[in-house]
């Protein structure tokens, strides 16, 4: 059996360090990302990208030093059309390339492929 043109994996990355300008980044970068089937390639794209964040708890109490506690909330984005230049779409792009070099981004789909054969 074939995958579908519909078929996606989620894959959970840690500690991926993107490249910019051919420097490995000192910082790395957790989160979540969707892997869908490209059948004009025979492999995959990166659909959609989701990273843990936070934001101010407005309704619980402030602490002692001032200042709310923070609640976490998923920031998820899009794949983004080429001529977007918006700060998401470059951090997308700058993700998305890392987990195209991720060795264990394309184990987790040849996994899945071979899984669906």
């Amino acid at each position: 059996m074939a995958l579908s043109d519909q078929h996606a994996v989620t894959y959970d990355f840690e500690e991926l360090q993107p490249v910019i300008g051919g420097v490995r980044m000192d910082f790395y970068i957790t989160g979540t990302a969707e892997l869908a089937h490209d059948p004009s390639y025979g492999t995959f794209y990166v659909k959609s990208i989701t990273l843990p964040g936070s934001v101010n708890d407005m309704r619980a109490r402030p602490s002692l030093f001032g200042g709310r506690p923070r609640k976490p909330v998923p920031f998820t984005m899009l794949r983004r059309a080429d001529h977007d230049s918006s700060l998401e779409a470059h951090l997308f792009r700058l993700i998305e390339a890392a987990i195209y070099e991720d060795e264990k981004a394309i184990e987790a789909w040849n996994a899945e492929k071979a899984e669906a054969a």
